[in-house]
């Protein structure tokens, strides 16, 4: 298995040069090499051919957009049912696609990371996100399910071994995945890394606010909040307790 760490720009910027020179060896599908850490590896490209060595890569567009070739469903358990996508090549080096987070689901736009003429390119949403029904499900929804689900679809497509690509919350839940599954993983590649530590929390929630003032005040202005949370709203666990009264109120009008 390998690591590939990249700081990646999603957004169409002027190409800048990476400051890490870049070399991996492809033999017949499988990366040989062990770790690689990229400064900019915007989208994922091939190699020339899949007996060559790639060296430095810049900052390169969106592959062109692409329409899936396989889409289904997948049970899960008596309640999740998973949406799932192939695009791509169907006989090309397998990588698997995880949105962030957690919920946001996956977007047509994350096909265009990927070289269509070399990748087998799954994507799918996670439970309670995006076309995976029930939508927002919380039940029976956990990052130990969730490393199960991507097994249960691996099998379901015949996948012996894949590139696991992640970022932000794909990030936490491919490095989970990995380290269950080490050995159906071909390499990481992690975008936006974000580990669920504690203060990585509370730097989301509340010291964002030292960065981006008005939006964070934006940000809490959908919560509605006691005198006691407002003048502890700093304190690990306010916000994120105040979040999930209001999204899982059973009213439609407040979630």
């Amino acid at each position: 298995m390998i690591l590939l760490h990249c700081n990646i720009n999603t957004q169409l910027i002027q190409p800048k040069t990476p400051k890490v020179t870049i070399s991996a060896t492809i033999h017949n599908g499988a990366i040989i090499d062990k770790i690689f850490v990229f400064n900019y590896l915007p989208f994922f490209p091939a190699p020339a051919n899949a007996s060559h060595t790639f060296h430095t890569l810049g900052m390169i567009d969106f592959y062109p957009a692409i329409e899936p070739f396989d889409t289904g469903t997948l049970p899960l358990d008596a309640t999740h049912t998973m949406y799932f996508e192939q695009s791509g090549n169907p006989s090309g080096v397998p990588v698997v696609f995880l949105h962030g987070g957690p919920g946001s689901g996956a977007s047509p736009s994350h096909r265009q990371f990927f070289d269509p003429a070399f990748y087998r390119i799954v994507i799918f949403d996670q439970r309670g996100a995006g076309r995976s029904t029930p939508l927002g499900e919380l039940r029976d929804n956990s990052t130990p399910h969730l490393i199960n689900d991507m097994e249960t679809l691996r099998k379901h497509l015949g996948i012996e071994r894949w590139i696991v690509f992640g970022g932000s919350w794909g990030s936490t839940l491919a490095l989970a995945y990995a380290e269950h599954h080490p050995q159906r993983t071909m390499a990481l590649v992690l975008r936006g890394i974000f580990l669920c530590r504690q203060s990585e929390i509370d730097w989301f929630l509340a010291g964002i606010r030292n960065v981006f003032p008005e939006a964070w005040q934006k940000f809490i202005g959908h919560l509605s909040l006691t005198r006691q949370e407002r003048e502890t709203i700093l304190e690990p666990g306010v916000i994120l307790k105040a979040y999930h009264a209001l999204l899982t109120n059973p009213d439609p009008i407040v979630h």
